[in-house]
């Protein structure tokens, strides 16, 4: 049977409907089917080892093809590097030529330069290189290549250690033009004194700090394209020399990063933190004028070097009310604090200092009680107060809202849906349910920490009786549309019984139409409450919204991967890093 003849246009609007991890094996269906497959394949490579991805990249640059794109290296959107494969490509090559010095002349690594060199299309390049020894004029010719070849890089990430930065960005200001860039993303390790003496050590990171991160910071982004910047130094040190160089480097009375829109910082727990909170103070509020997200992790990879608590210190968030307490942002409408890190009367705090103009807000990590809950509400009750009183708006301006874990109970929901009416998006990580907000949660047997997290089960009358109460509530003048409601057993889950309940109780929420019909919650389904839940794709079906990315509304199959939708995504596939909630999540858009 031969396909139908369907304008190209069509095809590919329904391609648009296919999930990602199901497109990309439909190369058969039609030529447009093909080409949106491939893409699809090749769009993100990882140089991590020789699977069959990297070896037809390999045999495709090392062949004579003359044509100037190159079939499947011009369909890489996103290019991973990661240094370990490298020094083991090295390894592997010294022991099978007869002068190990030409290693970087063997055909492989011919072929992996010229590689490197023909991404027509590469949006972003992410570098992963620390604990392995080897820097060489070689190895940074090999990494610079994107960065010259071509010139259309908008994304970069480095994690990177410092010896090794300092080295790559001197490098890289020499060789290669630093090109207009939209997102910069640098992980800065500590990988013991790079020097012998402490003079030498002093010197290098006075040099590293004064010039060479402010540097390559402020020449990455010309003309002044950078919009979102991520800072994270895993060890604590004074850097306040960065964070001066950077408030106080102005041309025409305009700050360094004239476009700079999104800001993301990880502070280390352990003290001097990141140096003098004044010199951060100065850095975040000299781009006040067009800063409009920011998002606060904290760093534990020092302290528990140091033996120290898991717990941050008071002096920590002394520091961090010192920092932010400086500052004014008029125009920041998002903000993200991980609570794992910050306590969270210093998150609410924190808040408190910019409530005026939020309009999105994450607080998630830590458990929040019921008291933690009203403190933050009271917060912005406060600011409406002072609103009104100045005859401003007569509602706060916050529309989306995340926090968690917490004790879900009938109370807590009165208190969000009466102080927060304006709500449009609401994401909460349950820990439990409880009929009262006084009452304790009651666990089966082993009680709430056990070895095994699957054996851990809230008891079904608990529950029930907090459905029960829920009965009797109908909140017709909250304009909630989205809600999600997650929770962490061996995995965190989308939890479809809860919003099920929700729908119910909130007009304004927006669903299927199959769910309201069954937003009735039957006695045969409280069993299902209080264990893990059966199948978190049903997140795609009934959150149209987590987190700032959009899910499919179409029918999937029960191999779809699991979309967290709590921490913070991005299109890395297997995360490598932690965020603040704590997660490790396979993400699709």
């Amino acid at each position: 049977m031969s396909m139908p003849d369907v304008p190209e246009d069509i095809w590919r609007s329904i391609a648009n409907l296919v999930p990602k991890h199901i497109l990309r094996n439909m190369y058969e269906v039609n030529g447009t089917f093909y080409d949106l497959a491939m893409n699809e394949r090749y769009r993100e490579v990882n140089c991590d080892r020789l699977d069959s991805t990297m070896r037809r990249l390999l045999e495709e640059s090392s062949s004579t093809i003359t044509q100037p794109i190159r079939p499947v290296a011009s369909r890489v959107r996103v290019f991973r590097m990661r240094l370990y494969f490298i020094q083991k490509l090295i390894h592997l090559q010294t022991h099978h030529l007869l002068h190990p010095n030409d290693v970087f002349t063997s055909p492989t690594f011919v072929s992996l330069f010229s590689l490197l060199q023909s991404f027509p299309r590469l949006n972003e390049y992410h570098i992963d290189w620390h604990n392995l020894p080897t820097i060489s004029d070689p190895l940074l010719q090999l990494l610079v290549r994107p960065f010259i070849y071509p010139n259309q890089l908008r994304k970069v990430s480095l994690d990177i250690g410092m010896e090794k930065f300092h080295a790559f960005a001197s490098f890289l200001s020499q060789h290669a033009p630093l090109i207009a860039l939209e997102e910069l993303s640098l992980i800065l390790r500590h990988e013991g004194q790079v020097f012998n003496g402490p003079t030498h050590a002093n010197a290098f990171h006075s040099l590293l700090t004064s010039n060479t991160i402010p540097s390559f910071i402020t020449q990455s982004q010309n003309p002044n394209t950078l919009r979102s910047l991520t800072l994270e130094f895993t060890h604590a040190e004074d850097f306040s020399s960065v964070f001066w160089s950077l408030a106080q480097c102005e041309s025409v009375g305009q700050p360094a990063l004239r476009q700079l829109q999104s800001l993301t910082l990880s502070i280390p727990t352990p003290s001097p933190r990141l140096g003098d909170p004044a010199a951060l103070a100065a850095f975040i509020s000299a781009h006040s004028a067009t800063l409009t997200d920011l998002t606060l992790r904290g760093q534990w990879e020092h302290n528990f070097e140091l033996g120290l608590s898991g717990l941050p210190s008071p002096s920590f968030s002394a520091y961090i009310e010192r920092c932010f307490s400086q500052i004014s942002l008029p125009n920041l409408t998002s903000l993200s604090i991980a609570t794992t890190s910050y306590p969270i009367p210093t998150a609410i705090a924190v808040v408190a200092n910019f409530v005026g103009s939020l309009t999105e807000l994450d607080l998630t990590g830590s458990y929040m009680s019921f008291v933690d809950v009203e403190e933050l509400v009271g917060v912005f009750r406060v600011s409406l107060l002072l609103g009104q009183r100045a005859g401003q708006s007569s509602s706060p301006p916050l529309k989306v809202l995340q926090i968690g874990p917490l004790s879900l109970s009938p109370q807590l929901v009165d208190l969000l849906a009466e102080e927060l009416p304006g709500l449009r998006e609401l994401n909460i990580r349950v820990r439990d349910a409880v009929p009262h907000k006084d009452d304790q949660p009651v666990y089966h047997g082993l009680g709430r920490f056990v070895a095994g997290r699957k054996l851990r089960k809230q008891m079904p009358e608990q529950i029930h009786a907090f459905f029960h109460e829920m009965k009797t509530r109908l909140y017709a003048d909250w304009q909630l549309e989205e809600i999600g409601v997650w929770k962490f057993d061996t995995r965190l889950q989308f939890q479809r019984q809860y919003a099920k309940l929700f729908a119910r109780c909130v007009p304004s929420i927006r669903f299927p139409e199959s769910v309201r019909k069954e937003a009735m919650i039957s006695s045969e389904e409280l069993p299902m409450l209080s264990s893990p839940s059966a199948c978190a794709v049903e997140a795609s079906v009934l959150s149209a919204s987590v987190s700032q990315h959009t899910l499919a509304l179409a029918p999937l199959t029960d191999d779809v991967p699991t979309v967290c939708g709590w921490c913070a995504l991005s299109d890395a596939g297997l995360s490598t890093t932690t965020n603040g909630s704590g997660c490790r999540c396979n993400v699709i858009r």
